[in-house]
């Protein structure tokens, strides 16, 4: 059963004259610890996924000259700066995708908006979504909000592989899509490109669209990634989600962008002008200029998040208590404790006891009761003190 942390924690909410859609979805708990966490002093934090290292200085000299020359006072078009797009059909190429910047790309305010461009543009009431548990928990709101129906298809937590035979058996004649992540929040599996390529054929075969939500794309230790769209047959039913966030250290500019076939963006365009119009246009020149000087910065992020991993993997295997699969992507680990109790509370405990911010598994779907999510994209002094807490806890405290 769904546990939101502000309510756990005592938060009171209108329910009289709120929409059921509304009531009925939360704030995901990644955001809700946030926000709980800012209470206590001296927190470390795993989070919220926000890598430490600041927008690279290049990156933001040369916007601040922008800011200065160009006029971006006003907004663009709604699918975005067509310098963007263009530079932007560039970069996915490298990763098999090959799209018309006019008409199959559109900027968004971050990968989140174009997920839930897609979702509204996709799912009818009464619609099932399949997902995958662990997955990331945004995804179940913003179906939910659609009037869909989350559907779950539990990975193996051998090594958070997709089990193809509990999926199929989730598919109805309600199912109407498919939600992927790839590398994996909050699991950080990089899927198998045999699994990835059988997954497109259930797409086909059942007449599916999928949602494949990539901002972790670039951030691949181990395997390699393979892009859903850029498999046969599957762009004209695949909803592409990518993010300057991660990649370039730019989470609060809140840049995104989503590639698709022509006819589906024509449609998603209708939910993009309703929320938002554009994405901010100063972001939309900072992603110009990262597409133009940020390959170092993007190496810069991937080669200090290696390094982190090989600091949370090595502290982890000390710990008594906990087991974990190694990530092989992106910047998260799930960790399965001992203790029979709620992902929720555990969290809180954690928090209250030694200061450390987690995320309950239970925000990532059924699957991820009985875990707690790690970010390890902080400083890494940071990570090595909130280990050392999370150790004493495990080992001490219970």
């Amino acid at each position: 059963m769904r546990k939101s942390v502000l309510a756990a924690e005592g938060t009171k909410f209108l329910t009289k004259g709120i929409s059921k859609r509304v009531k009925d979805i939360m704030v995901s708990p990644i955001k809700e610890m946030r926000m709980i966490a800012q209470n206590y002093n001296d927190v470390i934090s795993f989070g919220q996924g926000i890598p430490y290292l600041d927008t690279s200085e290049e990156i933001r000299k040369r916007l601040a000259e922008t800011v200065m020359t160009k006029d971006i006072s006003k907004y663009s078009v709604s699918p975005g700066l067509l310098e963007l797009r263009e530079k932007l059909t560039i970069k996915i190429k490298n990763i098999g995708i090959m799209a018309d910047p006019k008409s199959e790309i559109m900027i968004t305010n971050g990968a989140m908006e174009g997920i839930f461009c897609a979702v509204m543009t996709l799912v009818d009431k009464g619609d099932e979504v399949l997902m995958f548990t662990p997955g990331f928990s945004s995804h179940i709101e913003q179906v939910m909000l659609a009037g869909g129906k989350p559907v779950f298809s539990s990975l193996k937590e051998k090594d958070w592989s997709i089990d193809f035979e509990d999926l199929n058996s989730k598919i109805t004649k309600k199912t109407k899509l498919i939600i992927v992540s790839n590398p994996n929040n909050p699991t950080g599996t990089v899927f198998r490109k045999e699994d990835l390529l059988r997954l497109a054929e259930i797409a086909k075969k059942n007449d599916l669209f999928v949602i494949a939500d990539d901002p972790y794309n670039f951030l691949v230790y181990e395997g390699e990634y393979l892009s859903v769209s850029s498999i046969p047959g599957m762009k004209e039913r695949t909803v592409s989600c990518f993010s300057f966030s991660k990649e370039y250290a730019m989470t609060g500019y809140r840049l995104g962008y989503v590639v698709s076939s022509q006819e589906i963006l024509n449609q998603m365009m209708k939910v993009h002008d309703a929320c938002s119009i554009c994405a901010p246009v100063i972001s939309q020149h900072a992603g110009v200029i990262a597409l133009n000087f940020g390959s170092s910065a993007s190496s810069a992020v991937k080669d200090a998040l290696k390094k982190n991993r090989e600091i949370i993997v090595k502290w982890l295997k000390e710990i008594k208590g906990i087991q974990f699969v190694i990530p092989n992507g992106a910047y998260y680990v799930l960790i399965r404790y001992g203790k029979k109790q709620d992902s929720v509370d555990m969290a809180l405990d954690i928090l209250k006891k030694v200061q450390v911010e987690t995320v309950p598994g239970s925000a990532f779907g059924p699957s991820g009761e009985g875990h707690l999510r790690l970010s390890f994209g902080g400083r890494p002094e940071q990570l090595i003190e909130g280990l050392r807490r999370l150790k004493r806890y495990f080992e001490e405290l219970i």
